[in-house]
């Protein structure tokens, strides 16, 4: 376990402050707290790193749905005909955009390539073209795979497309990927099982892989402990 990577706004809110990917953090605090938030704070250092970035910064499945939604409205699109060029259920995709569903890593990546936008695209929005990205202002998403992913860099024009994913005990993908371009990743935490088509690779801390993202993929994390794993992909296609 590592110190909470947490800080005490002066309404009492635990929020997400800064955090190192081998597992330092900082802790500060505006105002002193109260007994309650005290208690809050204990409870919060039983949380694994990880997990805490996802609860305190992640992305709601209803926001991720209503991203989808408003993302499929605005290219005048019917569910019916994203049902249909897709293969996805009528069902399902109204359970997605209403936030009643999740979605795994694979499905996540056809619909946005349907759409024809990455995960930068529909977070960048109309801001100024950003040199540096603040950790405390980072999306994060959760899979249905418990896996999480954080956009580093909310940039539409970017030619990458770096992420952190962060795979809790034993996750793995449920389906493999297949993308195009090219993809670099690497081990920040923990070991992962890598499968590229037929062949599979033990990867530990600090290892790395670099291939065509056309090939099929998948990731697996071999230990009981999370494990987290950097990866870029170029041109962006997630």
């Amino acid at each position: 376990h590592c110190g909470s990577p947490v800080r005490i706004a002066s309404s009492g809110f635990i929020i997400v402050t800064s955090f190192s990917l081998i597992g330092r953090s900082v802790v500060g605090n505006t105002n002193r707290p109260t007994r309650k938030v005290e208690h809050l704070i204990k409870k919060v250092k039983d949380v694994r790193f990880n997990e805490a970035i996802t609860f305190y910064r992640g992305e709601r499945m209803e926001d991720v749905g209503r991203m989808l939604k408003e993302l499929r409205k605005s290219k005048g699109y019917s569910i019916r005909k994203v049902a249909d060029e897709t293969g996805f259920s009528l069902s399902f995709l109204s359970k997605l955009e209403n936030g009643k569903t999740s979605i795994t890593i694979r499905n996540l990546v056809k619909l946005l390539s349907f759409y024809n936008v990455t995960l930068a695209d529909i977070f960048s929005g109309t801001q100024n073209k950003k040199v540096t990205f603040k950790v405390d202002e980072r999306k994060v998403l959760q899979s249905s795979e418990s896996i999480t992913l954080e956009v580093l860099v909310e940039d539409k024009s970017a030619a990458m497309e770096p992420l952190i994913a962060t795979f809790q005990p034993r996750a793995r993908y449920t389906e493999t990927l297949e993308h195009g371009g090219e993809e670099f990743a690497m081990v920040i935490k923990g070991e992962l099982r890598f499968e590229l088509e037929d062949v599979s690779y033990h990867l530990r801390e600090g290892d790395c892989a670099y291939f065509p993202g056309t090939k099929t993929h998948g990731w697996e994390n071999l230990t009981d402990d999370t494990a987290t794993l950097l990866m870029v992909t170029s041109p962006p296609s997630i």
